[in-house]
């Protein structure tokens, strides 16, 4: 497993009330925009925009790697919950790799 981070997970500019907003994954190969429903639950509910087209494996790394960045379990509606730990996320590949 190789722990190098090649992505990151960052708050849009467009998120003026710090409560819940569009987030953002980049690494060299995508850029990807999700929703989350408000950051205060200990459950963050993420709807991935539909300007990217993800598979199921994709979509489910997506998850993994925001719940690692996070520390917390996040929840999709297709995929369900997935709480996961930095340690066992593969940083040093895209999302597309997948």
């Amino acid at each position: 497993m190789d722990l190098t981070k090649n992505y990151d997970i960052y708050t849009s500019k467009d998120n003026k009330y710090g409560t819940c907003g569009t987030m953002i994954y980049t690494d060299p190969k995508c850029r990807i925009e999700f929703d989350v429903c408000d950051y205060r639950d200990p459950v963050w509910w993420i709807t991935v925009l539909k300007k990217f087209n993800l598979t199921k494996e994709q979509k489910i790394e997506l998850l993994r790697r925001i719940s690692a960045n996070v520390q917390i379990p996040v929840y999709e509606e297709r995929i369900g919950e997935i709480q996961e730990n930095i340690n066992n996320i593969d940083g040093s590949k895209s999302i597309i790799d997948y």
